[in-house]
């Protein structure tokens, strides 16, 4: 796991593998493929296949793991590929394939209406790897080694994106020799 300053740079001591930071995961997780900070409380939730982890930087609490229709998914829902909680509205999105979901953390439940196509982001590729909002007041997806600037204003991507992510996230030469995931 990567852990970044404001400024956007790699912090001391990372990156780490996962199980460093969750070592009270089992040692069948062998991936983690989403993660957020909730906003309510500061737990961190960690999606992995077709369950989710609840984790209050002490253990793993509300009955961890959970199935994903617990959160409000469809049963047939493989794995959440990316979730974020946006600036914009503080709700909580989550992303699977091309669709994408909004919950809301203060009542814990889905918002209606949903799940929506991913092409309502403009300019957002279909199965991202990660999705954030930045310190700087824009969100950024990420999809195999480029990333999108979204202006969250226009609602929409912005020109001139995407870019390459290991560059200008984690300062990687142009051709780096880690493999960036």
């Amino acid at each position: 796991m990567w852990r970044l300053s404001q400024r956007g740079e790699v912090q001391e001591g990372y990156p780490v593998p996962f199980q460093q930071l969750f070592w009270k995961l089992p040692k069948y997780i062998i991936k983690i493929d989403a993660a957020y900070q909730r906003e309510t409380d500061g737990s961190i939730v960690l999606f992995t296949g077709k369950t989710f982890w609840v984790y209050n930087g002490d253990n793993f609490i509300e009955g961890s793991p959970r199935p994903l229709t617990d959160y409000g998914l469809p049963p047939h829902l493989d794995k959440i590929d990316a979730v974020m909680v946006w600036s914009k509205n503080s709700k909580t999105f989550l992303y699977s394939k091309d669709m994408y979901w909004r919950y809301n953390e203060t009542i814990r439940k889905m918002d209606p209406g949903y799940p929506h196509n991913i092409s309502r982001w403009r300019g957002v590729p279909s199965d991202l790897d990660a999705a954030m909002t930045w310190t700087d007041g824009f969100t950024y997806f990420f999809k195999g080694r480029l990333f999108w600037r979204f202006d969250n204003i226009l609602i929409k991507t912005d020109d001139h994106y995407p870019l390459p992510a290991p560059q200008h996230w984690i300062g990687c030469p142009e051709k780096p020799d880690t493999i960036w995931w």
